[in-house]
């Protein structure tokens, strides 16, 4: 390569950052156990529900994104307790309540990204009973993670080497509460810090160590950006060719629903192939990665892509080419 390109994706942590004028809510639901809501939401649109626990109880509610990101904000008595944006759009979003008294929580659930376009959401109350210390551990779990998540938005250095902490205790705490998945998710976000200090053999050790746990749980999505994790690790020291066996050992594992992880892997295997002067898979993987993010929404991804066409397109003497995605990257 003649010049540097542009960085591979692994997470986009700058969601937060972005947040566009809130639509005001009609109407709150009420969230009942097993019960399903679907709904379409537009950019910068909330939507309101109510959940009651009563004293000692425990509720775990998950939200599932369908082709946009979306974050969830718990309250009680208007003081927001809780928020999530833990996720990309086509993952899970989930959190757990144990209430000592009881409890009425108002649940925020904002697209917040203003740039994005209209998709939908699930959410469902999945289980409600009595809690156990078990059930303890899982919510102090959820809340060290996003206690991380909300230093990563920072975006200093000081900030980072905190959210291992967290992310640390969160794995412990999931290790308690019997969470292969969470306990991985945790271990996955800790090497990626990693990766973002420089400290590239301690990203691919955490990384490595959380595979098995990852494989257990099933939880494919967390699977693959563990692999793409250590991929970066390696990627980042130079070292291409191994990076690239470990992209390809994550694009299986992505799942028909993981659109943006997957267009995240195709994107790092195509950055890989361009390294290694391999140009015409360089280009075709990058090709799709542009499509993918084209038809997600996801228009600063997809123009970062737009760029490092540009790049190859020069180093291939296709100037023209080149000054027509390096147009469209702007």
């Amino acid at each position: 390569m003649k010049r540097m390109l542009l960085p591979a994706f692994l997470l986009i942590l700058t969601t937060a950052l972005s947040v566009s004028s809130q639509t005001t809510p009609a109407d709150t639901a009420v969230l009942e156990q097993g019960k399903l809501v679907e709904r379409e939401i537009s950019a910068g649109e909330m939507h309101l529900y109510n959940l009651t626990i009563p004293a000692g109880g425990y509720a775990h509610v998950n939200v599932d994104q369908i082709g946009l990101n979306i974050s969830v904000s718990i309250f009680v008595d208007g003081k927001k307790v809780r928020r999530l944006d833990n996720t990309t759009g086509g993952d899970r979003e989930m959190f757990s309540l144990a209430a000592e008294g009881a409890t009425t929580y108002r649940v925020e659930v904002l697209a917040p990204d203003k740039f994005a376009q209209k998709g939908k959401y699930t959410i469902v109350l999945k289980d409600s009973r009595p809690a156990t210390e078990t059930d303890k551990s899982r919510v102090e779990a959820e809340m060290a993670f996003e206690g991380a998540m909300e230093l990563l938005y920072k975006q200093t250095k000081e900030a980072r080497n905190e959210a291992i902490k967290k992310f640390e205790q969160s794995a412990s705490f999931a290790q308690a509460a019997k969470d292969k998945s969470y306990e991985a998710r945790a271990y996955y976000l800790m090497a990626h810090v990693y990766n973002l200090l420089g400290e590239f053999v301690k990203a691919e050790e955490t990384a490595t160590k959380a595979l098995p746990i990852a494989a257990v749980s099933g939880n494919q999505s967390v699977h693959a950006y563990l692999f793409d994790t250590i991929g970066m690790s390696y990627d980042s020291r130079g070292l291409r060719k191994k990076a690239l066996e470990f992209y390809q050992q994550a694009l299986p594992l992505r799942t028909a629903t993981d659109r943006a992880g997957r267009a995240n892997t195709i994107n790092n295997i195509g950055i890989v192939y361009a390294w290694m002067s391999e140009r015409a898979k360089a280009r075709e993987y990058l090709l799709e990665a542009a499509k993918m993010f084209g038809e997600l929404g996801d228009r600063s991804k997809q123009a970062t892509v737009f760029s490092t066409l540009c790049v190859i397109y020069n180093d291939m003497s296709e100037f023209n080419t080149a000054l027509e995605y390096g147009n469209r990257g702007l």
